[in-house]
């Protein structure tokens, strides 16, 4: 990160790859930033503060949050759910197991991250709703 932070030259910067899209917000000056930070994609949303972001130690002059949400790994997780199974015969079963949203990594330049003062939030969107899942509901009013 402290490497990652000063490179950048714009104040919010997306990167794309084949399997990874990232959004990256940098602040820099001579104090900390504060105030709302929100970084999103088609999938995720991250909502926290400069404060988490920088965090209660030295200030190098800059200050970084990131939000990486990566493409394709739920599909090759939901993959290998299938070798996971009761091995007791009487009680055997076929679990079903799926990662229903994007698997995604939240990331800030603060290195100590153990116990936050303001909450960091992480809104995921549904990738998709089984029919066998959906409740039909008919209300009369």
């Amino acid at each position: 990160m402290k490497l990652i932070g000063p490179q950048l030259r714009d104040t919010h910067t997306t990167m794309e790859t084949d399997h990874t899209e990232a959004e990256i917000a940098v602040r820099r000056g001579q104090t900390p930033p504060s105030g709302p930070i929100s970084l999103a994609n088609n999938n995720t949303r991250l909502d926290t503060s400069w404060e988490t972001a920088t965090g209660n130690e030295t200030y190098p002059g800059f200050a970084l949050a990131g939000l990486v949400c990566y493409k394709t790994v739920e599909r090759s997780v939901n993959n290998s759910f299938q070798y996971h199974t009761d091995t007791d015969t009487d009680t055997a079963s076929k679990p079903s197991y799926q990662i229903s949203s994007k698997v995604v990594t939240a990331l800030v330049s603060n290195p100590a991250t153990d116990h936050l003062a303001q909450p960091v939030i992480l809104t995921f969107k549904h990738l998709q709703v089984p029919f066998n899942n959906i409740i039909i509901a008919d209300v009369n009013i």
